[in-house]
C-alpha cells in the first residue's frame, strides 16, 4: 500500500473543509443581503406613470460630475442634453417638456403627457414616465460616447413628483426658474 505524502493529507482536509453545501451556501447569501439596507422604491407602487398628468423630474449626473454648465453656458455635454430634451415629443407624440433647467451636475424638468385620443395613437402603448426618461438619458449617452467612451454620465435612476395642483405646479415653475440663479449658493456648488 502506497503512502500518502502529508502535503496530499493537508490538502485534502483543508480543501473538504472549505466545501460547503449548495443549501448553506444559499443562507450564506441571503444572510449577507439581509445585512444590507433595502432599496426604497423611487416610484409609487399602485400608480400609472403613463397616465396624464405633469410631472416634475430631476436626473443626476454620475458623481454629481459639474458636465452640462448652466444658462447661456452650456457644455458641449449640456447642449447635447438640451437638443436631447428637444427630441423628446418628437419620439414620444403624447409627451412634452413644458419647463426645463440644465444645471452643471443635474436637469431639472416639468414633463407632461397627454394621451392622445386618436386611434392611431391606441395602437401602440403608451409610453411612461421611466421610458421616456430612460429614452432620454440613453440618448445623451450615446451622443457624449460618440467623443468620449469612458465617462460616466448619469447616475442611476430619476426623481420624479406628481404634480397635483395648480399651487404645486407654481411652486415648481418658481424653482426651476431661480435655480440656475441660487447655482452659486447650492451644496454642490
Amino acid at each position: 500500500m502506497k503512502r500518502k505524502s502529508i502535503l496530499y493529507t493537508e490538502w485534502v482536509s483543508t480543501s473538504r473543509r472549505a466545501r460547503i453545501h449548495p443549501r448553506r451556501k444559499q443562507d450564506m447569501r441571503s444572510m449577507i443581503m439581509n445585512e444590507y439596507p433595502k432599496r426604497k422604491h423611487l416610484r409609487l407602487i399602485e400608480y400609472d406613470y403613463s397616465q396624464s398628468n405633469y410631472y416634475f423630474v430631476t436626473i443626476c449626473t454620475y458623481g454629481k460630475k459639474h458636465l452640462f454648465g448652466i444658462g447661456d453656458r452650456l457644455t458641449a455635454y449640456g447642449k447635447t442634453a438640451e437638443k436631447c430634451l428637444a427630441e423628446i415629443p418628437r419620439v414620444f407624440p403624447d409627451i412634452c417638456i413644458d419647463k426645463y433647467a440644465i444645471m452643471p451636475n443635474h436637469i431639472h424638468m416639468i414633463l407632461v403627457i397627454k394621451n392622445s385620443t386618436d386611434e392611431t395613437a391606441r395602437m401602440y402603448p403608451r409610453p411612461t414616465l421611466g421610458i421616456a426618461i430612460g429614452n432620454f438619458k440613453s440618448a445623451v449617452t450615446r451622443e457624449i460616447h460618440n467623443t468620449e467612451p469612458e465617462i460616466k454620465v448619469w447616475q442611476t435612476g430619476f426623481y420624479d413628483h406628481i404634480i397635483r395642483d395648480i399651487p404645486d405646479y407654481e411652486n415648481i415653475w418658481t424653482y426651476i426658474d431661480e435655480n440656475p440663479i441660487k447655482w452659486d449658493s447650492d451644496e454642490y456648488y
